[in-house]
């Protein structure tokens, strides 16, 4: 019976640190795993703030030649609107030398 005894309390601490062993383990390897996901996610932020800082340049550029074309185009119709009024008051004072 006591040759049963001592294989129960070796067999029971062995069985206890193979657990600590196993807790350590994947302790470490949680550990590890929390500092490369760390590591990545810090990675994605840099690149997704570069990459929205070039798409903010890019429209920035965009937006400033739309707003060139705009101006002139505005200009073109102002230019416009000015040769008919001054054609209308050509004749209007045409129509006045006339009468």
């Amino acid at each position: 019976m006591s040759e049963i005894l001592k294989m129960s309390k070796d067999f029971e601490k062995k069985s206890k640190q193979q657990v600590m062993s196993t807790q350590q383990a994947v302790k470490k390897e949680f550990t590890k795993l929390n500092k490369f996901i760390g590591t990545e996610i810090k990675k994605s932020a840099h690149e997704t703030r570069n990459a929205m800082q070039e798409l903010n340049h890019h429209h920035m550029a965009q937006y400033k030649k739309l707003k060139i074309a705009v101006l002139i185009m505005l200009l073109a119709v102002s230019f416009f609107v000015g040769m008919v009024f001054q054609s209308n008051l050509n004749l209007i004072n045409v129509e006045q030398i006339l009468n």
